[in-house]
């Protein structure tokens, strides 16, 4: 849950970009997805609809790779953090029956957490609370503490004792123990497990009857084996938390058919009313509606929230414009791993808008001095891309002030991202970048950079 998000550019590239059809065959998304399997970029199950129509529904790849078996489309997977769109459709639902209104103060039914009259219940939706971000804290070697079932009331002292007077903000900063504190309240409101209220208030009206909680108590059979590190040679399994330990802001799991329902009941207004659901999808505050994301690819405009932890990765996004909804569960992520660039060229394909098929990434070794040649500051149209050399042999991108991406060498002079599937074209005096099938000419200001 710890994720690190990176709307660069959208990066993303190959040398020939391949235009999308306006109704794309089932074979095109499915060359796609192969193009990503094969460049060790995605595997799971994927489901696009457009305009309430399924128009690509399957999976690829191993759920089990140390038994050789493999997912279909009836696997569970984490969900991890969109769960926080059901937390939140809650909340909205005990709003509309009138049990609580989005500015009550959260010190109503959490008493004793610090600044509690001043943080808001829609602070909390909205990330903007300004509290003590409990995942922040986690690490590897708190295993102990996640991997096993941990009273609520642990987690919430610790994020109680961790949180001063700071916030609510007028901007927004993600936050997984806004979503929890939501779970605690929405038990202290109901007097029933969080659980259980999400069972009965969605996943029964809705038919999502393959989503629960407990996925490590799921048998084998339905499950995926989460790969934190994937190459020709090495796969590396990373042992998942316990439900207990995200709880309302990341413990859902489910399958792509059981997401869909979810998708037709925020396109078809169900659970809430359409004016709440208006108000959930819209942007109040920086990028955020309540607990969606708001954003454009290309100039459609979507809807989406994304998961990730290391060993899995997902996505949930809607275009509301065009009724085109793309789902994508993985057993494959870390925190530089995730599956948005997958969707965005499920995207293209979706929306008729260029795309590129992925490409295996090579590693070529190259000396020092040939990397030298494109180290310095390119720009185009205002934008500023910083090329440095790291630790001798890694040439490393960094574009306005994001962290750097490593630059993977193909040859002397073509490079690429390997997270974005975007590709670097070096001449003396430029780069080229390709990506989404466009391409840009970046003009080199200087070759004074130093490495580090």
């Amino acid at each position: 849950m710890k994720k690190v998000v990176i709307p660069l550019l959208a990066l993303s590239f190959f040398c020939k970009p391949l235009l999308a059809q306006n109704k794309p065959s089932y074979d095109k998304f499915k060359e796609y997805i192969q193009s990503a399997y094969d460049a060790h970029r995605f595997q799971g199950a994927v489901l696009v609809a457009k305009e309430g129509e399924i128009i690509y529904k399957d999976a690829i790849g191993l759920c089990h790779f140390e038994r050789n078996q493999e997912c279909d489309v009836n696997t569970r997977f984490p969900i991890l953090s969109i769960t926080k769109t059901f937390t939140a459709a809650v909340i909205l639902d005990l709003m509309e029956e009138g049990q609580l209104s989005l500015d009550m103060p959260i010190s109503t039914w959490l008493p004793d957490f610090p600044n509690g009259e001043n943080i808001e219940i829609k602070h909390l939706l909205t990330h903007s609370s300004g509290i003590f971000n409990y995942t922040d804290a986690i690490d590897i070697e708190d295993s102990i503490y996640t991997n096993q079932p941990t009273d609520k009331i642990s987690w919430y002292d610790f994020i109680k004792e961790n949180s001063g007077n700071e916030g609510p903000y007028k901007y927004s900063v993600y936050n997984n123990s806004g979503f929890y504190l939501l779970g605690m309240i929405i038990e202290k409101i109901t007097g029933k497990p969080y659980e259980t209220v999400v069972r009965e208030r969605i996943f029964e009206p809705l038919g999502m009857v393959h989503s629960g909680f407990d996925y490590l108590g799921l048998p084998d059979s339905l499950t995926a084996t989460g790969l934190q590190f994937w190459t020709d040679s090495t796969k590396t399994a990373y042992h998942f938390f316990d439900s207990t330990y995200a709880y309302s802001a990341g413990s859902i799991y489910s399958t792509v058919d059981d997401l869909y329902q979810w998708g037709l009941a925020l396109s078809d207004h169900k659970i809430l009313n359409k004016k709440t659901w208006d108000a959930a999808l819209k942007r109040q505050l920086t990028q955020f509606g309540y607990a969606w994301r708001l954003g454009k690819y290309f100039d459609h405009k979507y809807v989406r929230h994304p998961g990730g932890y290391p060993g899995y990765s997902s996505e949930f996004i809607y275009y509301p414009k065009e009724k085109v909804l793309i789902i994508l569960l993985s057993n494959y992520g870390n925190y530089g791993i995730d599956c948005w660039p997958i969707a965005m060229g499920l995207s293209s394909l979706a929306l008729d808008e260029p795309y590129d098929l992925w490409v295996p990434v090579k590693d070529l070794p190259l000396t020092k001095e040939q990397l030298e040649n494109w180290v310095g500051m390119y720009t185009y149209k205002g934008k500023k891309a910083d090329l440095s050399l790291q630790n001798d042999h890694e040439l490393m991108l960094t574009i306005q002030g994001l962290p750097p991406f490593r630059l993977y060498a193909q040859s002397e002079n073509v490079f690429l991202v390997k997270t974005f599937n975007t590709k670097l074209i070096f001449d003396e005096n430029k780069v080229i970048f390709h990506e989404h099938g466009e391409e840009t000419e970046w003009q080199k200001k200087d070759s004074n950079h130093s490495s580090y």
